[in-house]
């Protein structure tokens, strides 16, 4: 019997919760499909929005490595094209290492200058290069390999202006965010500092217009 009573009140809630129910269901039932409609919209935009978005930075990604690797366009076009992703790419990886690309295209142009004794396009290329380093590491900061490299890029560059105080400072910021021990920066600290030893600068007042190297350093 009692198990019988048991049952039948299972039942009885049963039957109350369902008619409960039924209740809302008439009264909201339009409200909560209405709002299930919304919800189900909601994620089918969402879903596009980042469709299109993942798209977009696929095809950054494969301009970038068009750009990097054809051995037979222009420099002038890859620099536009370096530019031109580094200003409007959704990618921060891509646009980051855009920018870099493109200061050591005009870091190059920089040496190059030093060597044919063109100081005027020479201090152009340098600022140019010195721009788009400093682009990427003020809009990049969390990226630090591309930093590293960009701190490597601003080191050589005060290396071949004469400024070894200056390139000390930036191969010192490039190793500690690319690690000691394997990185290039590593590797020019170490010819700094043997330089250093031959030929010691005056640390506390170094020179206003520092001149430029005989040999400049190699490139990024």
């Amino acid at each position: 019997m009692k198990s019988k009573r048991r049952h039948e009140l299972k039942e009885n809630v049963l039957a109350h919760e369902l008619q409960q129910a039924k209740s809302f269901l008439s009264r909201y039932g339009g409200w909560v499909a209405g709002a299930a409609l919304v919800v189900a919209i909601g994620w089918l935009i969402y879903g596009q929005l980042r469709g299109r978005q993942e798209r977009a930075r696929a095809a950054e990604r494969d301009r970038f490595d068009v750009l990097n690797r054809s051995a037979r366009m222009e420099k002038a076009e890859r620099l536009k094209g370096f530019l031109d992703l580094a200003g409007s790419a959704e990618d921060p990886v891509t646009a980051a290492a855009s920018a870099v690309r493109a200061a050591n295209i005009h870091s190059q142009d920089f040496l190059t200058a030093l060597q044919q004794d063109n100081s005027e396009q020479a201090e152009e290329a340098r600022r140019n290069a010195e721009k788009y380093y400093r682009m990427a590491i003020a809009a990049h900061p969390e990226l630090k390999q591309i930093c590293a490299n960009a701190r490597l890029g601003l080191g050589i560059l005060h290396e071949n202006n004469g400024d070894m105080e200056g390139a000390r400072t930036e191969y010192e910021a490039a190793e500690k965010l690319a690690g000691p021990g394997a990185s290039e920066a590593t590797r020019r600290l170490a010819k700094l500092d043997a330089w250093f030893a031959t030929r010691p600068l005056p640390r506390s007042r170094p020179a206003t217009r520092p001149a430029p190297l005989t040999r400049p350093a190699s490139g990024p």
